[in-house]
């Protein structure tokens, strides 16, 4: 599973910490402490991960530092960026294995 890069913004007077996923739109999550928030980013980066999965919408691909030092958010005063790794669903990737494994199979014998 590959990272994604978080912005972790701190609060601001009663608020939480706010974690943004910047190659993923709608992927956001919260929490009290900067722990907290970069355990809820895990969680919320690997169910948003899932659901596009099951949707069949495509994975966008993870940007690099590089490239989303270039957008305004990335360096706001104040801001942390974290490398946040989804969690492995369980049984999940062995069943994309196999269902790869297969459609070769299909094609190998088909003769293309």
């Amino acid at each position: 599973m590959q990272p994604y890069l978080a912005i972790l913004y701190p609060p601001e007077s009663s608020s939480s910490w706010g974690v943004v996923f910047p190659d993923l739109p709608g992927c956001v999550s919260a929490g009290d402490s900067f722990e907290d928030a970069a355990q809820a980013a895990r969680e919320a980066l690997s169910g948003h991960l899932a659901a596009l999965r099951a949707d069949g919408d495509p994975i966008p691909r993870p940007r690099t530092w590089t490239e989303l030092s270039a957008i305004p958010e990335a360096t706001a005063h104040g801001a942390f960026v974290q490398l946040i790794t989804p969690r492995r669903v369980p049984g999940r990737a062995g069943a994309d294995q196999h269902h790869h494994r297969q459609r070769a199979v299909a094609r190998g014998r088909r003769g293309g």
